[in-house]
């Protein structure tokens, strides 16, 4: 999912449905150190993972897909998503999981 130029309108896009057609990924450690937040999933072989993150809780236009995010897998067990530009201020993450 890449989002390139400007949007000059938008349409409203509701993710939530499409997710929950697929187990939602268990998280098993996250850390938030100097400006670095990891979070650790249990890994699916059969899904794509991706780190969202949003300002505001309850609003579903909020969330942005993290374009920087680092991800690496830990073998066969663990996904490690990082945002190492995450800032002093409060931000809420979410953990997509899609089919490739």
């Amino acid at each position: 999912y890449k989002v390139t130029g400007v949007q000059t309108c938008a349409l409203p896009i509701c993710l939530g449905n499409y997710q929950a057609a697929i187990t939602a990924p268990t998280i098993t450690n996250q850390t938030l150190t100097d400006r670095t937040f990891s979070v650790s999933v249990a890994r699916n072989t059969n899904l794509n993972y991706a780190l969202w993150r949003a300002p505001v809780l309850g609003n579903d236009l909020a969330w942005a897909p993290v374009t920087n995010a680092v991800i690496l897998t830990n073998g066969t067990t663990s996904v490690i998503l990082r945002d190492t530009n995450a800032s002093a201020a409060t931000l809420y993450y979410r953990v997509m999981a899609t089919l490739p």
